[in-house]
């Protein structure tokens, strides 16, 4: 890692570095035209993963309220949830993460 890139965001700033390689990964979809720059990019990628890890932190309490499911048997067995079972998960789930349904 030698290629140094500083973003500033929001009155806030951080450097990072990246090596050649990921730089002219960078500017190549530049280019392309999928980005107007390297900030807007790396501000994407951040947003890109903080929203995979809140999908899997959902996931796993999905799995955990599962568990403890009132038909145990059935949620062990079949990938799916039944109705009943689904809604109670989603009323735990937004109890949980303070959400409205």
């Amino acid at each position: 890692m030698d290629t140094l890139l500083t973003i500033n965001m929001a009155q806030k700033s951080t450097t990072l570095q990246f090596s050649k390689e990921q730089f002219r990964d960078m500017d190549m979809y530049i280019s392309k035209g999928y980005y107007s720059s390297k900030a807007e990019l790396v501000r994407e990628a951040v947003r890109d993963k903080l929203r995979s890890l809140e999908k899997d932190e959902l996931y796993t309490q999905i799995l955990e309220l599962r568990k403890k499911s009132k038909n145990r048997e059935a949620k062990m067995t079949s990938p799916f949830i039944s109705t009943e079972d689904s809604d109670e998960l989603m009323k735990q789930l937004a109890r949980k993460n303070k959400l409205e349904l």
